[in-house]
């Protein structure tokens, strides 16, 4: 669901250069932020033990 805020910051962005700027700064500063979270093992053991013994 986050991808559609992206979308319409996106947008909203679109008609002023500067908030295009500040939009990339935060897609940027959030990609490393997920980035850094994919490198964390305990991330990974906790995404795997959620998936293999969730209750349905």
């Amino acid at each position: 669901m986050q991808g559609a805020g992206y979308i319409l910051c996106f947008v909203h962005a679109a008609s002023n250069q500067q908030k295009i700027a500040e939009f990339n700064a935060y897609a940027a500063s959030a990609y490393k932020e997920v980035i850094r979270h994919l490198s964390n093992v305990e991330v990974w053991l906790a995404v795997i033990f959620h998936f293999r013994y969730r209750t349905i």
